[in-house]
């Protein structure tokens, strides 16, 4: 791993443990904690719900399959419900959230998606840029349905574009800022594949960054 700031390599240790071992309900509820305390005691009070969280479903991701519940889902609710979980993220960041034509419908996994659309936000709130702005839109076409989340952050550099999915990448701007795991978008490119959803990235750096979810 690169980078990633002061704390975070116990973190990353747990990630991998949970990577690697079947582990049983007890241990992950221990390392639940584990996970947390680190966190604070690095002093991100307001993280450790996510590395938790991220954790959880990364000990999941080696066969989600077998967590699928494909059903149908209501766009705007989803995403609604997501907005509500982040809400102090994005109040405490300063983020402004538009939506546009959310009024969509696609058959997905609707914990699996929310989860996906979790990290987006919290990347577009760590990589803001003054006054930011996060739009969340869908649009349909055809039988697909497109769900576009943009922002007005500090953008990826081209030259890191297709490096961002790849396990423990942390790029320039997460050595940066810190905090950086490398795992969020490593998940949701994962899970993504699984639930045959496309996820695309453009980025523009000192413009902001687009990700496209493109549903069957």
């Amino acid at each position: 791993y690169q980078g990633g700031g002061a704390g975070t390599e116990p973190v990353k240790e747990a990630y991998d443990a949970f990577y690697k071992a079947a582990w049983s309900n007890e241990q992950q509820e221990m390392s639940f904690y584990y996970l947390a305390a680190i966190d604070a005691g690095a002093g991100r009070y307001g993280k450790a719900l996510a590395h938790v969280e991220r954790a959880l479903f990364y000990a999941r991701a080696e066969s989600p399959e077998k967590d699928f519940i494909i059903r149908q889902v209501n766009l705007e609710e989803l995403v609604a419900q997501t907005l509500s979980q982040y809400r102090g993220l994005l109040i405490q960041s300063g983020v402004r959230v538009e939506t546009r034509g959310l009024e969509q419908v696609v058959f997905t996994d609707s914990k699996w998606t929310a989860f996906i659309l979790g990290q987006l936000l919290q990347n577009a709130a760590r990589y803001r840029r003054s006054d930011p702005v996060i739009i969340l839109s869908a649009v349909c076409l055809g039988r697909q349905v497109q769900l576009v989340l943009e922002d007005n952050g500090i953008g990826i550099p081209a030259h890191e574009l297709s490096r961002v999915f790849d396990r423990g990448f942390t790029g320039s701007n997460g050595r940066i800022r810190g905090g950086s795991t490398g795992m969020g978008l490593y998940l949701c490119k994962k899970l993504a594949d699984e639930l045959e959803v496309n996820l695309r990235i453009t980025s523009k750096i000192d413009s902001g960054t687009k990700v496209t979810l493109t549903f069957p």
